[in-house]
């Protein structure tokens, strides 16, 4: 079944095996004993239980408690109910263990043992799986009364999967026993009932019926016996949960609440301590043998989460599933680190370890992702200066949230004027490329801008002190050359006595007696990728869509991006400006597979957006057709042939119109995006409401709307 669904033939055998058939479950002799080859025994709940509860304590006072069904009617639903340990086999020990700490009652009446533990709480061997374990805040859901029949096993399977859903919260009631049981079962639904003022349901118990016996008259016949219970106590449910129907954030297809149980939890902050790596201790159940491991490699899991807000580390926090793709994310020393729907899942052996693990740059994932795909990867000129100025905001800042100061139309073209010129000049066949250093700002430049600028609060000396935090600006001299007259600029660092002109290379005194009566050699330049001409070669455009991008995904730690990758296979080459994973906002406390998105990110020009530039991201896209994909312009609106192009792209390579989305998400932006100041979505100048950025396909139908005026998608 595991080769019919898709799974790499490396998880079922070797070193990374993940597949286990049950036929050869138990069958992990190491240590001396047999074990499980996945997971913690439960000969470790029952040394666990015997040591700390029943080793000095008569147990007669406890045997009630603990009841093992021995009959030889319903089997199968005794078995889903109540567990079962094998009397035979490599793992016979473990009945043996159960009936020798616990002496439980043997019964063989099925009724009775549902009487034992619907109404007197006796436990069973099924309880011991959920030793320690505490539900997650979802999925802890109004107790549910599961009326069905023993016999068929569609409703054992049913059972089952709502018992997962709400971990152990679930009566099963055989519809045997329904009548004769039902004033008592009354009685515990009405133990349960917690009314609210103004709502007389509050919190309250559900009767869910199987499929095997619901139907209109069955729901009608169980209204007439509740019609004389307190009302409100409970509530009739005839249809099932769609459990088998997977998370999404389409909103016609949303999966259900499944509880997650877990052992330990703890939240801390891991100190940043080295440059290459962070290391956490791991979380262990608190028992076990006394060697303090396990059989196996997977005997329990720790799930990290983590958080970097606003990319403040660099740390690439998203990435895709490898659950059932041949994706090896070397996390930890060891390849088995699991990527899913929980998070990183580290599976543990050991008590008192830790895991170390290597903070990769994006590009390191996205590498190993293409590579899989059948691509080589690397970065263009333009991909490397956005990367060095991402790099360089988050030295003093968090870098998303710093990208934000370039976040108008003047201060772009402000940056661009005072940036290193550039000049192409032609002589024959022989074409020269010129630069020019940056141009100075003086104190008068800054006033100016901030007035145009006109953004409230902000201030010369404020606007100065952010850019200097973010080394974009440095404060520098101004000191004409005495041979050539050029204006030379040095920082303060390079200022000494005897300078060298940047021009003519000819060596001069520094002039002492020559100094601006108004401090007017003191000025400022752009510096390192910020000095880039051409507006940093694009990298203003793919950083602020980065930024924006962030905000759909509800968190901005939920985005891994890459600027400028190159992509080479055997037959074809790709370039996309941006490339991200971004995961959007997740439901039920399930994290979504990230969604891969291709950007295409220009600046000001009039028609920014060429039939090339559509060409190549059709093409981008059809190669990787579950990406979204994204255009983006710095400038305020698209022209008329830039959103003829995009009406066209739309029809032709964005799928089919469901629910007024396009099957594919894309998604244009223009300067009244990218500008935002405070949130994207919800407040008084934002452009979208909270619903229209929840996910990539409402956002492209909202941006759609806004920036090619396309008002119905229903065509």
């Amino acid at each position: 079944m595991a080769e019919k669904i898709g799974l790499p033939p490396e998880f079922l055998e070797g070193y990374r095996s993940k597949v286990v058939p049950l036929e050869n479950f138990w069958d992990n002799k190491q240590w001396g004993a047999s074990g499980p080859k996945m997971g913690l025994g439960v000969s470790a709940v029952l040394q666990e239980s015997y040591q700390k509860e029943r080793k000095f304590v008569l147990r007669e006072d406890h045997r009630d408690h603990f009841q093992t069904y021995t009959g030889a009617g319903h089997s199968l639903a005794a078995a889903a109910m109540y567990g079962k340990f094998l009397d035979e086999g490599s793992s016979a020990y473990l009945s043996q263990d159960y009936r020798y700490v616990f002496d439980p009652t043997e019964v063989e009446e099925f009724s009775t043992a549902w009487r034992n533990r619907t109404f007197e709480q006796f436990a069973s061997e099924i309880a011991l799986t959920a030793f320690n374990l505490e539900p997650s805040q979802y999925g802890v859901r109004d107790p549910t009364f599961f009326l069905f029949d023993p016999k068929s096993n569609y409703d054992l399977i049913d059972f089952w999967n709502l018992r997962a859903q709400a971990l152990g919260r679930v009566h099963p009631i055989p519809i045997d026993f329904w009548l004769e049981a039902k004033e008592e079962l009354a009685k515990l639904a009405e133990r349960y009932h917690r009314p609210v003022s103004g709502n007389r349901f509050g919190r309250n118990a559900t009767l869910e019926l199987a499929r095997s016996i619901s139907s209109e008259e069955m729901v009608q016949n169980l209204q007439a016996d509740i019609s004389d219970w307190k009302p409100g106590i409970i509530s009739i449910k005839s249809r099932r949960d769609r459990v088998w129907q997977g998370h999404s954030n389409n909103r016609s297809s949303v999966g259900v609440e499944v509880s997650r149980p877990y052992a330990v939890e703890q939240s801390k902050i891991i100190e940043q301590d080295d440059d290459e790596y962070f290391r956490f201790d791991t979380l262990d159940p608190g028992f076990g043998d006394d060697a303090g491991h396990s059989h196996n490699d997977y005997s329990w899991v720790n799930v990290l989460t983590v958080s970097d807000n606003y990319h403040r580390y660099g740390l690439a926090t998203t990435l895709p599933f490898n659950v059932d793709r041949r994706l090896r994310w070397r996390l930890s020393v060891d390849c088995k680190t699991i990527v899913n729907s929980e998070g990183w899942c580290f599976p543990q052996r050991f008590s008192g370890s830790g895991e170390t693990i290597k903070k990769n740059p994006p590009i390191h994932y996205f590498s190993k992702y293409f590579e899989a795909a059948g691509f080589s990867t690397g970065q263009s000129e333009a991909g490397r200066i956005a990367q060095q100025m991402f790099s360089s905001l988050s030295r003093e800042a968090s870098a998303l949230y710093a990208v934000g100061i370039f976040g108008s139309a003047e201060r772009l073209r402000f940056f661009n004027k005072y940036a290193m010129g550039q000049r192409i000049r032609a002589s024959g066949d022989e074409v020269k490329e010129e630069s020019f250093p940056t141009r100075s700002i003086s104190l008068t430049d800054l006033d100016k801008h901030v007035k145009v600028v006109g953004q409230e609060g902000v201030t010369r000396k404020s606007l100065v002190s952010r850019l200097i935090g973010y080394n974009v600006l440095q404060l520098g001299v101004e000191v004409k050359c005495p041979h050539c007259f050029s204006v030379n600029w040095y920082d303060l660092e390079a200022i000494k006595y005897a300078l060298k002109c940047e021009l003519c290379r000819q060596d001069f005194e520094f002039p002492q007696d020559d100094i601006d009566g108004r401090s007017g050699n003191w000025k400022y330049r752009l510096v390192g990728p910020f000095a880039t001409p051409d507006y940093a070669r694009g990298s203003y455009a793919s950083l602020l869509t980065a930024r924006i991008l962030s905000e759909v995904g509800g968190r901005d730690d939920q985005l891994t991006f890459c600027t400028g990758l190159e992509l080479t296979s055997a037959e074809e080459r790709y370039e996309a400006d941006l490339v991200c994973w971004l995961r959007e906002v997740g439901r039920f406390d399930v994290l979504a597979d990230p969604k891969l998105v291709f950007a295409e990110c220009k600046s000001f020009a009039t028609e920014a957006l060429k039939s090339i530039d559509f060409a190549r991201m059709a093409a981008l896209g059809k190669q990787f057709p579950e990406a979204a994909l994204v255009f983006s312009v710095l400038k305020e609106e698209f022209s008329d042939n830039e959103k003829s192009l995009a009406a066209t792209f739309l029809r032709q390579h964005a799928g089919k119109l469901q629910y007024g989305s396009y099957e594919r998400p894309v998604i244009f932006l223009t300067g009244r995006d990218l500008y935002f100041k405070y949130g994207i979505s919800g407040g008084d100048d934002a452009r979208y409401t909270y619903y229209e950025t929840d996910a990539l396909d409402e956002f492209a139908s909202a941006t759609q709307r806004l920036n090619l005026g396309m008002e119905s998608q229903t065509q």
